[in-house]
């Protein structure tokens, strides 16, 4: 197991369950020194930080996607690079975050559908619509994460994901 503090660093969700269960263990023993404490409400609070990023993480993840969507659906639009900046933004900030445990607790085709009807909202703003996709997410997450995600690669694998009509 990895030092506190590099898990602090490299896994924020797995440090705040790796300290709850250490408070949750300590909280066993009636000691003195700890008279006072609140170790169900501090447990708590640890382990709605680690839920707190995660959700954030997963918020970062859909927004790219929603962007890849737009771009996907709608190649033509003035704003394709404003989307493509804004993926890697939000890829980028989501991966400063990301760590093994995160992969768990993200489901990528939930996130997926999600995305998809804000696409959709937002496409059909601007008077264009989207295209029809797969239920399941084109996008693997730790590729998503990782040093090799570029906005052209993810593009292609959503644009792999379109459902086309049958061919008369």
């Amino acid at each position: 197991m990895m030092a506190d503090g590099a898990m602090y660093q490299e896994d924020f969700l797995a440090w705040t369950i790796d300290q709850a269960n250490r408070l949750r263990a300590i909280s066993q023993f009636q000691l003195e020194e700890f008279d006072g404490v609140d170790f169900d409400l501090l447990i708590e609070e640890v382990e709605d930080l680690g839920r707190s990023d995660v959700l954030r993480v997963q918020s970062l993840v859909r927004k790219a996607l929603v962007h890849l969507i737009k771009i996907v659906s709608d190649p033509d639009a003035d704003a394709v690079n404003h989307w493509e900046r804004e993926v890697m933004t939000f890829t980028l900030d989501a991966s400063d975050s990301y760590g093994g445990s995160y992969r768990q607790r993200i489901d990528m085709d939930a996130v997926w559908k999600k995305a998809q009807r804000e696409a959709a909202l937002a496409l059909g703003q601007h008077g264009s619509s989207p295209k029809s996709f797969e239920s399941s997410c084109p996008v693997d997450l730790d590729w998503m994460m990782g040093d090799e995600f570029t906005v052209e690669a993810a593009r292609n694998q959503i644009s792999s994901a379109v459902i086309r009509p049958p061919e008369p």
